[in-house]
């Protein structure tokens, strides 16, 4: 065998152990590698992987109670402002002011004047249309009256009658009194002063029950209702304990509260 025959062999024989090498390493990265077995765990099957540990919690659906803090301000619970309905001169102030008073009790009295004496001419008038009505019906009955003179008499009657009671309602209206029960705020009259229709004589306010204003948000009001319980702290520091009684149905404008 010559030389150049020797080395094409040992070519040969090198570049078939290289493509042998190439197929083997094919084979092994083709195969799944199992891993590590589990430590301790001789019961799990082979080929089988462990489940996982699961952590159970039971749950109960509760109502919880919603505690908003809000910042608030005090107010009356009504307040009124009283004006003359009559015209006159004060001549009687009974009441001073800061003085709590019951409902109808005499805040101001204007002078009657002449108030009387009108009361008892009306008074005289409307007898006086009293027996000429009379007189005309019993005529009209024997058709000696006409029924268009009687509805005459008649209208003439009914207006003496309104007199009347327009003449006690002005005397009435000489006594101012208090609408409710409350503690005169302010008095805007002296005595010897004179009032005409509208003039203001006194301001009278109601601070019983107290009453607390406060502003929530929109995305909190949804928690209040018309009776739920509520504690105020008053500036002094003197907790006061009540019940929501009204929620305003609109928002303001500026602050959305």
């Amino acid at each position: 065998m010559t030389r150049s025959s020797l080395i094409a062999l040992l070519l040969a024989a090198a570049a078939a152990v290289w493509i042998g090498s190439g197929l083997l390493a094919d084979d092994t990265l083709k195969q799944p590698d199992p891993g590590p077995a589990p430590a301790g765990d001789s019961s799990t099957p082979a080929g089988n992987p462990a489940m996982p540990a699961v952590r159970v919690r039971v749950s109960e659906a509760r109502d919880r109670s919603v505690v908003l803090s809000l910042f608030g301000r005090t107010e009356v619970d009504r307040t009124v402002d009283l004006k003359a309905e009559t015209a006159g001169r004060v001549i009687e102030l009974p009441v001073e002011k800061g003085t709590r008073v019951d409902s109808g009790a005499l805040l101001a009295r204007l002078a009657t004047d002449d108030r009387q004496a009108r009361l008892n001419e009306a008074r005289a008038l409307l007898e006086q249309r009293r027996i000429e009505y009379t007189a005309a019906e019993e005529l009209a009955e024997k058709n000696f009256r006409a029924k268009t003179t009687l509805a005459g008499t008649r209208a003439a009657l009914e207006s003496a009658r309104a007199a009347v009671e327009a003449a006690r309602l002005d005397i009435r209206r000489t006594r101012i009194e208090a609408p409710f029960g409350g503690v005169l705020d302010s008095r805007s009259v002296e005595v010897g002063a004179y009032l005409a229709i509208g003039d203001p004589v006194a301001t009278l306010i109601d601070n019983d029950p107290l009453v607390v204003v406060g502003e929530v948000g929109e995305r909190d009001v949804g928690y209040l209702s018309v009776g739920d319980a509520a504690t105020a702290r008053l500036i002094g520091g003197e907790d006061v304990v009540g019940v929501i009684r009204y929620i305003s149905v609109a928002a303001s404008s500026p602050t959305r509260t």
